[in-house]
């Protein structure tokens, strides 16, 4: 299994810490929605932050053509 990409809660708040509670965020490449957080927690907490997509994939690289 593939170790996960995390950042902290308190990393991504220092990140965030200078820019104003209405300076709007973009995901991606703008093409992303937020959807929701989700508490994975389990013993320990883990957040998910979940996306929705605005498109669909219409090509899978891994199929020859």
């Amino acid at each position: 299994m593939n170790k996960l990409k995390t950042i902290t809660v308190g990393q991504l708040r220092r990140e965030l810490a200078v820019f104003s509670d209405d300076a709007p965020l973009f995901f991606g490449s703008g093409d992303l929605t937020f959807l929701r957080t989700k508490n994975r927690g389990g013993e320990s907490e883990l957040v998910q932050i979940e996306f929705g997509e605005l498109y669909e994939v219409t090509h899978d690289p891994s199929v020859q053509t």
